[in-house]
């Protein structure tokens, strides 16, 4: 066996034990890292579960926060707009969806339109809420005005 040959066989061996132990640690790594961001999920789902809400009045809040009637009133006026907005974007996403079958791309269409129609519905329905609240003076959860129990008109 010659020399070039016993050479070439040894960097081929050192060649392929350098890659094994890269591969090694990078999966070695990639364990490490996995458990550290399991470990801060748990961390952050703990905190989540064990959080402590304020219970107080609508009263209490408006003078926490040094808020005015005239600021209560422009909230009430920016929440409308926004709530005609995303009424708007909601009614446009649902033109969308049903013109899906003569979109050139149908699967896409349909999710696009779908998620856009969902997402600005649920915050259409949000500022609703919000303004609800401050048209009564009153907070109330979301499913008691949701379901007419509380809360005025929608």
């Amino acid at each position: 066996m010659g020399l070039m040959t016993k050479v070439g066989k040894g960097a081929g061996w050192v060649g392929r034990s350098w890659a094994y132990s890269i591969g090694l640690t990078s999966l070695a790594g990639s364990f490490a890292r996995i458990g550290r961001s399991m470990s801060a999920a748990v961390r952050a789902g703990a905190g989540v579960s064990k959080k402590q809400y304020r219970v107080e009045t609508f009263q209490a809040a408006v003078e926490r926060l040094a808020l005015t009637d005239n600021d209560l009133a422009e909230r009430f006026s920016q929440l409308s707009g926004i709530s005609f907005l995303y009424g708007l974007v909601t009614v446009i996403a649902l033109v969308f969806f049903l013109l899906t079958p003569l979109s050139q791309h149908p699967i896409n269409n349909f999710m696009m339109s779908l998620g856009v129609a969902w997402m600005s519905g649920a915050k259409f329905v949000t500022t609703r809420f919000r303004m609800a609240q401050i048209r009564s003076h009153e907070l109330f959860g979301f499913g008691d005005w949701f379901f007419g129990r509380t809360g005025g008109k929608k």
